[in-house]
């Protein structure tokens, strides 16, 4: 584990600092595959999915759980993972990975228990055909018992219960490849890489489109809108927010030349993610205007996803450019 140690002072304009992590904890898988890797934080530990495997870390960077392709799974990439609560307060997860199929491939959606291991599993026809070409099944939880998956080729409603089912209520045609999506409390809002923004209700149906003059590779839900970041069509990093019917409300460029990801903090600020000019992984804070606050550069690597921590800091998602164990986790 790192302590804070501040290497570089505070510019004028704005902080921009070189600093190390409080703690920083790497996970012991060797693929160099891990760019489509998930954070998420629930009952109170973070759950990271990634080639092969999926850890249970607590708030001192400690592994507490992994889940493996040993548990019947397969040998193949997890791509999500998500929790559901159940009426004694145990998770389960509903974990995704790729499958071949005699029609081409698609993904198998499985119900794992802790406690009984792979109670079902499900098998849906997509176009996922390899494990680089994207991040997978994009997993959107509209209640405790309903999720949307934005696939390759198709959207599909899924009903699952703590008992193990697992079946499909509707599936439509995809009309593009996601990169991310959202669920508002009365609609689900997908985006792509080239621009593309839609919305729908839960029954599929269209409710409104948009196309951004630049890409977009994360959003996140706000009080007020739709926060979210991507590229210029310049490569220049930046952040735009959305009004809830997909108005553009503002936008601005940020120095940074990769953001990944982005997560809204407490105190009506934003944090980013991604890498810096120097090929360092970096958080960027900005206002809630998309103001930067100030910049903090670390290792060499790239950030991929980044949540608020408890005690207003953040962990990071991180891949390391060097080492076995290039998948890491940082809090700062």
């Amino acid at each position: 584990m790192k302590k804070i140690a501040l290497l570089f002072a505070f510019s004028l304009g704005g902080a921009f600092v070189f600093a190390q992590a409080i703690w920083n904890k790497k996970l012991p898988i060797s693929s160099a595959i891990n760019s489509f890797s998930e954070l998420a934080y629930a009952d109170g530990s973070y759950w990271v999915s990634s080639d092969k495997s999926f850890f249970q870390i607590n708030e001192t960077g400690n592994i507490t759980g992994r889940i493996t392709a040993d548990i019947g799974f397969g040998a193949f990439w997890i791509w999500s993972a998500k929790i559901s609560p159940t009426n004694n307060g145990s998770p389960y997860f509903l974990l995704a990975r790729l499958t071949s199929l005699a029609s081409g491939s698609g993904y198998t959606v499985a119900h794992y228990s802790p406690d009984l291991g792979i109670v079902t599993q499900a098998i849906f026809a997509d176009s996922l055909s390899t494990v680089t070409q994207s991040r997978g099944p994009v997993f959107v939880t509209i209640d405790e018992n309903t999720m949307l998956v934005f696939g390759h080729k198709f959207i599909r409603k899924i009903q699952h219960q703590e008992s193990g089912f697992i079946a499909e209520t509707w599936s439509k045609i995809l009309p593009f490849r996601t990169n991310d999506a959202l669920w508002t409390g009365s609609q689900a809002i997908f985006c792509d890489a080239l621009g593309n923004i839609k919305s729908i209700d839960t029954n599929g149906n269209l409710l409104w489109e948009k196309t951004l003059p630049f890409s977009s590779k994360s959003i996140k839900m706000m009080p007020d809108g739709i926060i979210g970041c991507g590229n210029a069509p310049s490569g220049e990093a930046l952040v735009f927010k959305l009004d809830f019917n997909g108005n553009m409300l503002w936008s601005k460029l940020l120095s940074p030349s990769k953001l990944n990801d982005l997560t809204p903090v407490s105190d009506g600020g934003i944090l980013f993610t991604g890498e810096s000019d120097t090929l360092s992984w970096l958080v960027l804070k900005t206002d809630g205007l998309g103001n930067t606050l100030w910049t903090r550069s670390y290792e060499k690597g790239k950030g991929w996803e980044i949540e608020q921590a408890t005690d207003g800091g953040a962990v990071v998602l991180w891949q390391s450019t060097i080492g076995q164990y290039r998948l890491q986790l940082a809090k700062i």
